[in-house]
C-alpha cells in the first residue's frame, strides 16, 4: 500500500488535503495487484518479495495462475493511469473527484486483463520459458 501511495504522491496526487482518499486508493491497487500473489505464495517454498519481483519486474511466470496475475495486475495499474486523463478536464463532474476515476480504472484495466487472460493464457509463460 506504501508502495502505490508513495508513487501516487510522485504523480501528483493532493499530499495535504486527500491523504485518506489516496491510501484507500492504493489499497484497492495494491488489492488488485499484491493481495493475489499471497495466495500462490502460501502454495510455493518461495518467499513473497522473491515472488513478486518474479512475476511483476523479470515477467517469469512459472503457472498459468502466475500468468494471468501478470495481465490482471498490469492491467489494473495501466487502467488506474488512464483513469487519472479526466482529473483535470473542466467538467466538474462527481466522478472526477480524486480517485473516482482511478478507482473506475483500476476496476475496468483489471477486468480486461482477466479477459486478455482468457483469450491468451500461456502467452507470457511460453515468452518467460523462451528466454
Amino acid at each position: 500500500i506504501f508502495l502505490f501511495f508513495v508513487a501516487a504522491i510522485l504523480f501528483g496526487a493532493p499530499l495535504f488535503r486527500k491523504q485518506w482518499e489516496t491510501v484507500l486508493w492504493s489499497s484497492i491497487l495494491a488489492s488488485m495487484t499484491l493481495c493475489p500473489l499471497t495466495l500462490l505464495s502460501s502454495n510455493v517454498d518461495e518467499p513473497l518479495e522473491k515472488c513478486i519481483v518474479r512475476v511483476y519486474c523479470k515477467l517469469q511466470p512459472e503457472t498459468r495462475f502466475e500468468s494471468n496475475l501478470i495481465y490482471t495486475g498490469i492491467g489494473a495499474v495501466l487502467g488506474a493511469w488512464m483513469g487519472a486523463i479526466p482529473i483535470p478536464l473542466d467538467w466538474d463532474m462527481p466522478w472526477q473527484a480524486w480517485p473516482v476515476s482511478l478507482v473506475y480504472g483500476s476496476v475496468f484495466g483489471s477486468s480486461v486483463g482477466a479477459v486478455v487472460a482468457l483469450i491468451m493464457p500461456n502467452a507470457v509463460l511460453k515468452l518467460s520459458k523462451n528466454e
